[in-house]
């Protein structure tokens, strides 16, 4: 009699465990399934968070990427510039400080993107889409203290190479100033690539070099400081 109880009670627990074993896997499928990384629960949300201030229409990216439209083309693009993190542009040594602007991605934003990907860049359900962000025209740092703007346009002709322009705008500062943001807006977002502001040491107006900058002259003064960067789309 014993030795019958026995052989049941083995049966019993291995059976369970069978049970359990086939239970978990099914369950395990089935969040598997349930979470395959799609653009409009998982994607969308970090690219309007973190670059659709530039990725959006009329912004001064090349395309939008707000929608699954604009996005999937783009998407072996998307990889390579988030797997090398060269996008968002975000420049800052991330040793030194904390910004409360900072576009950098975390590692889960990269990896998120990166399963959507190579797991066929699906769209998802359009319910699970987020809502559009609204955007401010205009100045993106809010209303400036100054502004400093060229004392004339620049044309430049409609096809041909790349020019490199230096003009010098003066602050007419009687006094140090303390920054605490600075924007640079192009007049014309289509054609401006990148505008890179620096700090020019006090010089002699009748110096040849303030003259030749001056003039928007292409060269460059090895003793100016480097102090704000614009660029659309360094990719």
């Amino acid at each position: 009699m014993v030795k019958k109880i026995a052989f049941f009670l083995v049966l019993t627990v291995a059976f369970c465990l069978s049970a359990y074993q086939i239970s978990s896997t099914s369950s395990t499928d089935d969040e598997k399934s349930k979470r395959a990384v799609t653009f409009t629960r998982d994607v969308a949300p970090i690219l309007q968070k973190q670059c659709a201030d530039c990725h959006r229409p009329g912004g001064m990216a090349p395309m939008s990427l707000l929608t699954y439209n604009e996005a999937r083309p783009w998407a072996k693009s998307i990889r390579e510039q988030v797997a090398e993190r060269r996008m968002p542009p975000w420049h800052a040594d991330p040793r030194y400080g904390e910004f409360a602007n900072e576009r950098r991605l975390s590692q889960q934003e990269i990896d998120t993107i990166l399963a959507w990907i190579d797991g066929g860049a699906v769209k998802g359900d359009d319910k699970d889409m987020p809502p559009p962000r609204s955007f401010v025209e205009g100045w993106r740092i809010g209303k400036p203290d100054l502004v400093l703007a060229m004392p004339e346009e620049y044309t430049l002709a409609a096809e041909g190479p790349d020019e490199y322009q230096y003009f010098t705008i003066p602050t007419n500062f009687k006094e140090d100033r303390w920054i605490q943001a600075a924007e640079a807006r192009p007049g014309n977002n289509k054609v401006v690539h990148h505008i890179i502001a620096f700090i020019q040491p006090p010089r002699k107006k009748d110096s040849s070099l303030y003259t030749e900058m001056r003039r928007g002259n292409t060269g460059r003064e090895k003793q100016s400081i480097f102090y704000k960067r614009w660029d659309p789309d360094p990719g």
